[in-house]
């Protein structure tokens, strides 16, 4: 009995250890598992206003850790070489880290002390034996730590009487809100001649936010903005503004578009008029890059006012009573849309000014001849309207034309008609405050030949003297198939 104990112990030890062999446990090549790992970026495109950080991705730096303490030593891959093989990996579940680092230095290499971490991604897969697993590890920017925002405005001392700035920061899911009311002593010093506004806010979530601003004198909003921002974690973004007098008073137009071209959304307002006439309306439309499918929100806002009952990519702009979309008095404005995207916020800025005087128009005309003749007009010439404005017209019965409606400018008129050729081959006119007329052409047609002969009774005559006549008729002699018949000139002798 005492010997068969022993054995069994013998026995129940080996299988232990066998089993120990299969779980992984030692470095038997039959125990263990590989993992492909692919890396997919998300949402790493910079914003209007942003801190001062590279966020294109250049480095991944993988980590793991398996089950009792098992782990492997960081890889530093490019970010060009997802997907990554990784291996060999003992068998059970593993919990993979990707951190993903910019090259702020732009050395090409990765410094840990130098470039900047600025996303990661984890995931749990299960290595089995003798396989190699495939996972993604979705790359999101960091969100472990706050960022802040810092907004500056500065004006001239003597440009308001009694300055306040006021304004809201706003999360783009709606909360939280951040109010801003600064007014002079608090918020607001003098520095060297100049006012400057400075609100901060930190511990700020990171993500996207709209910033609404507001410069005020004696209460009233003389200047207002809308801009988007982002926030990363551990950075401070940065919206610095100065006020120029042009800004709040008469003056002329300034256009603000984001140059960004790392923007998730590239805002463009096409239609701005550098003045809106008082008997027309301004119609202003937003291209997008990329464009909208249908998944955008429009928000506008008139310095500064948001306009609740305008939606869409498109609004008109006129004088009050104008039946526009928006209807303002005589003045200088700021027209700002927002573009909100899932979450993310983009915005686009232009000028304008509406006026209460008509704007003045011109013509520029003129007449088309045929080469030979002044008298002859040449109609249904096709007239081509070139430069600060485009149009076509043609030539009526008469070879006159008229381009109506125009400001001053810089035009050019071009006349074209298959088979003729013109002179001058265009003319540039110049419109300055009155109707530009004679602007005149000649048009050249294709040369054709007359022929014949003269015949006596007994034969052809030579040295007989044959007289065009280049008078223009009103009517031609053609035969039935179209082609003009030879003439046939008989002779008569002479006693």
């Amino acid at each position: 009995m005492k010997k068969f104990m022993i054995l069994l112990h013998i026995l129940i030890l080996v299988g232990v250890i066998l089993f120990l062999g299969e779980c992984g446990f030692h470095d038997n090549k039959a125990g263990v598992g590989s993992l492909m790992l692919t890396i997919s970026q998300k949402r790493f495109d910079a914003k209007t206003i942003q801190p001062p950080v590279e966020m294109e991705i250049a480095y991944y730096v993988i980590s793991g850790e398996g089950l009792g303490g098992a782990q492997f030593e960081e890889v530093v891959v490019g970010v060009n070489e997802s997907p990554v093989e990784i291996g060999p990996l003992a068998v059970g579940d593993w919990t993979i880290h990707v951190h993903a680092w910019n090259d702020q230095d732009g050395n090409g290499e990765w410094d840990s002390a130098a470039d900047k971490w600025i996303g990661w991604g984890s995931t749990t897969v299960k290595i089995k034996v003798r396989e190699q697993v495939e996972a993604t590890v979705e790359v999101r920017p960091r969100t472990d730590e706050p960022g802040s925002l810092r907004v500056t405005l500065s004006w001239d001392v003597g440009l308001l009487t009694e300055p306040t700035v006021t304004g809201t920061l706003t999360h783009v899911t709606g909360s939280p809100v951040y109010e801003i009311d600064l007014s002079v002593g608090d918020g607001i010093t003098e520095e060297e001649g100049m006012y400057v506004a400075t609100y901060e806010e930190t511990g700020l979530d990171p993500g996207y936010y709209s910033l609404l601003v507001y410069l005020n004198d004696e209460g009233q909003a003389v200047w207002g903005a809308f801009e988007a921002v982002r926030i990363l974690a551990e950075w401070e973004s940065i919206y610095d503004q100065e006020i120029g007098p042009s800004d709040i008073s008469p003056g002329g137009i300034g256009l603000g578009i984001d140059p960004d071209l790392q923007n998730p959304v590239q805002v463009t307002l096409e239609g701005v008029q550098d003045i809106v006439p008082p008997v027309d309306q301004m119609t202003v439309t937003v291209l997008t890059e990329p464009a909208d499918t249908g998944t955008y929100e429009y928000q506008w806002y008139v310095n500064g006012i948001y306009q609740q009952e305008v939606g869409g990519s498109e609004i008109t702009i006129g004088r009050i009573g104008s039946e526009s979309d928006i209807e303002l008095l005589q003045g200088n404005y700021r027209l700002d849309v927002g573009v909100l995207s899932g979450e993310t916020i983009s915005s686009g800025t232009a000028c304008f000014g509406v006026s209460s005087e008509p704007v003045a128009t011109y013509s520029i005309s003129g007449h088309v001849s045929y080469a030979g003749s002044v008298v002859i007009g040449f109609r249904d010439v096709t007239m081509t309207l070139s430069g600060d404005a485009s149009d076509t017209t043609t030539t009526d019965e008469s070879g006159n034309y008229v381009f109506s409606d125009l400001a001053d400018g810089s035009y050019t008129v071009t006349p074209s008609m298959n088979g003729y050729t013109f002179t001058p081959l265009e003319s540039p006119v110049p419109v300055v405050g009155a109707d530009e007329t004679n602007v005149d052409f000649t048009a050249t047609g294709p040369s054709y030949s007359i022929s014949g002969y003269v015949q006596s009774r007994i034969g052809g005559v030579s040295g007989v003297e044959m007289t065009l006549d280049t008078t223009p008729r009103s009517r031609s002699r053609q035969s039935s198939g179209g082609a003009i018949p030879q003439p046939v000139f008989p002779a008569e002798p002479t006693p």
